[in-house]
């Protein structure tokens, strides 16, 4: 059995602090959550992407990872740590250099990329306030999110621009804890509320026993959830589950999870009143959403 199939979407805390903590804005705002592996082509895609939500009035929030660069920038520190259930075990050693890399390096290389191509961003640290760390058992200082301080991001989403987060939350204290880039975009995204949450990946979408299953395409919280107890995700496909089941809870409409190097398949996640079509990756929503589509799908075959 799966090591995860314990876990219960109303056991996340940021589901629970997120139903009762809403706040309204006139634009609708959509979460984009990107990997920490930049180059010109997801930079590229990315800036075509923060354009057309804003060409629609809306607001992008973008939330990055840091992946290889951290594994690469703790291995010269000789500070190789591993992974369990696909988030990094992070020692209090290791927050330095993690903050180095996600503040100080990615974060500005996006913004500077955006800006570069002509589309406004404005960076923003998840330790300056943003995030609440509610530590992992287990996991040192490695956390998930308790809490989205909305004031701190408020006063960026007063104008036409992506605001670009790194993901690194603080307790009481001040202490920094590392948090996966997909567990604090849902919190986000959950906190706001977005309309949409869009996972940008190195594969085109979920698999069913990957490599050697099917990805799925158009599907809903419950199978989703059913999977995740079978088990049947690879390792580092968990985190991004989790945070579509629990974007799904707390009320976000509906998610995707796509190749972050495919304009293509960012187009068809961001498009307005989505209505099927080729799959273009995988595009999760609450069970009765997906029952609807169904039944119009059905109707239509019988026309």
């Amino acid at each position: 059995m799966c090591a995860w199939a314990g876990w219960r979407i109303q056991d996340c805390l940021f589901c629970q602090c997120f139903l009762k903590e809403r706040s309204l804005f006139m634009s609708q705002l959509v979460v984009l959550k990107i990997g920490g592996s930049l180059g010109n082509q997801t930079l590229d895609v990315l800036a075509e992407a923060v354009r057309a939500i804003l060409a629609r009035k809306e607001l992008p929030v973008v939330v990055h990872g840091g992946g290889p660069r951290i594994s690469r920038a703790l291995r010269e520190k000789n500070l190789e740590l591993p992974f369990v259930q696909g988030q990094r075990l992070t020692t209090a050693a290791a927050v330095p250099v993690i903050q180095q890399v996600l503040e100080q390096e990615i974060n500005g290389e996006i913004v500077f990329g955006l800006r570069n191509r002509g589309v406004s961003a404005q960076g923003l640290f998840g330790s300056a306030g943003l995030l609440q760390a509610q530590p992992l058992l287990g996991m040192e200082r490695t956390a998930g999110v308790g809490r989205v301080d909305l004031s701190v991001l408020r006063p960026l989403l007063n104008s036409p621009q992506a605001v670009v987060i790194a993901p690194l939350a603080t307790n009481a204290v001040g202490d920094v804890y590392n948090v996966n880039a997909d567990t604090a975009a849902a919190a986000i995204a959950a906190a706001l509320p977005a309309s949409k949450l869009v996972l940008l990946t190195d594969v085109p979408g979920i698999y069913v026993d990957y490599p050697n299953g099917d990805m799925l395409t158009d599907t809903d919280s419950d199978q989703l959830w059913d999977l995740l107890q079978q088990g049947r995700f690879a390792q580092g496909m968990y985190p991004k589950v989790q945070a579509v089941l629990a974007s799904l809870e707390a009320g976000v409409k509906e998610c995707f999870v796509v190749h972050g190097g495919d304009l293509a398949a960012l187009t068809w996640a961001l498009a307005d009143n989505f209505q099927g079509g080729p799959a273009r990756g995988t595009r999760i929503c609450q069970q009765q959403q997906t029952a609807i589509f169904e039944k119009m799908e059905a109707e239509q075959s019988h026309a």
